[in-house]
Parts: C-alpha cells; structure tokens; sequence
C-alpha cells in the first residue's frame, strides 16, 4: 500500500501580496492605485508569512515588491501635493 504525501497548502495570502505586489510596482507612477496596493501588499504577505502555510517565498516576494513600490508611491505623493 502506498501513502499519499500530503502536501502543504499555498497560503492564498501569499499569492495575493505577490500578485499585488506586481500591480503595485506597475503603477507606481498612479500615486491612488500604487499606496492602497502596496500597503495591502505589505498587510497580506506578513499574514501569509505569519501564517505557517506554504508559499513563503512568494510572501517575501510580494513583501519586497509592496516595500519597493510604496517609497517612490509616497514620494509621488508628496510632489502631487507639493505642485498644487
């Protein structure tokens, strides 16, 4: 008789923060879709991380990814305000 593995589930929040995360960086320019993208990025990775689910490295992926986009999002931001 064989055994099947059981295999670890994906966290889906993992696959959201990567996938939000890819969004984000995309529309990094578009200050109102970028921050509320990375911060949900950022939200959802430490879940899926936290969380103890496979998909770990697509959390860190889409951790860096909203990180990355939310500094020149902010800073996109603050020249927006700054000009008008």
């Amino acid at each position: 008789m064989s055994k099947k593995k059981k295999k670890d589930s994906i966290s889906g929040c993992c696959v959201t923060s990567l996938i939000l995360g890819i969004f984000a960086i995309l529309s990094w320019g578009i200050f109102f879709v970028s921050l509320p993208l990375s911060i949900l990025g950022i939200l959802l990775a430490e879940i899926g991380i936290m969380s103890g689910k496979g998909g770990k490295g697509m959390g860190i992926a889409g951790l860096i990814l909203s990180i990355v986009s939310f500094a020149p999002s902010l800073l996109t931001l603050f020249v927006f305000l700054l000009v008008k």
